[in-house]
C-alpha cells in the first residue's frame, strides 16, 4: 500500500503530530490501518472522522475525538507513560464563509 515512510518513526518517537489530512496521493484507509497496527492513537480534533485531503468529511473514523489541547496532552502523557510513541491529531481545515466542501 502507498503509505508515508514516516509512520515507523512516528510510532517510535514520543511526539504529537497535528495534521489537516492525509496527502491525496496516499492510500488513506491503508495509512489508518498502519497507524493502528503500529499502536499510534489517531485523535480527531473536534471531529469523529479523518479529514481527507480535499474534503473535511468522508474519511475513516478516528480512535477518539478530542475537544481541547488539555485533553490531547492528558492522552499523550498516559500513552507515553505506558511506553507508547507518537500520537496523530487530525484537525479539519477551517473554510472561508461560503466555501464549498470538497472538490468538484
Amino acid at each position: 500500500p502507498d503509505v508515508s515512510a514516516d509512520l515507523g518513526e512516528l510510532a517510535r518517537t514520543q511526539v504529537v503530530v497535528v495534521s489537516a489530512g492525509i496527502k491525496s496521493l496516499l492510500d488513506v484507509p491503508a495509512t489508518c490501518e498502519m497507524l493502528e497496527t503500529l499502536g499510534v492513537p489517531v485523535l480527531g480534533w473536534r471531529t469523529d472522522e479523518l479529514p481527507r485531503f480535499y474534503s473535511a468529511h468522508g474519511g475513516p473514523p478516528v480512535s477518539a475525538r478530542v475537544e481541547s489541547a488539555e485533553e490531547v496532552a492528558a492522552i499523550a502523557r498516559e500513552h507515553w507513560r505506558l511506553g507508547g510513541g507518537g500520537i496523530m491529531v487530525w484537525a479539519q481545515q477551517k473554510r472561508a464563509p461560503g466555501a464549498r466542501s470538497g472538490v468538484g
